[in-house]
């Protein structure tokens, strides 16, 4: 993901695809979160994985902060 990220700060349009909160919120400028193949939620990490986005979409509540101005999201329990 480094290098991506470094790709990226370089001007490279970089699309990753993942399942993985945590590295989107750390790594993505922008998120798009999508369920049942439309358009839910997007913007900046903290915006477009919302605790309700998170909730209504991942059927999960999540532990949100931020670490070395990073946001952490961690999967916390089912609901």
């Amino acid at each position: 993901m480094k290098t991506l990220r470094a790709a990226a700060d370089k001007g490279t349009l970089v699309i990753v695809v993942t399942h993985d909160l945590g590295l989107a919120a750390r790594f993505a400028d922008i998120v798009l979160v999508l369920s049942g193949g439309r358009l839910v939620s997007q913007g900046a990490a903290t915006e477009a994985l919302s605790e309700q986005v998170m909730a209504d979409v991942f059927r999960i509540r999540a532990y949100r902060a931020e670490f070395q101005r990073e946001a952490v999201i961690v999967p916390w329990a089912e609901i």
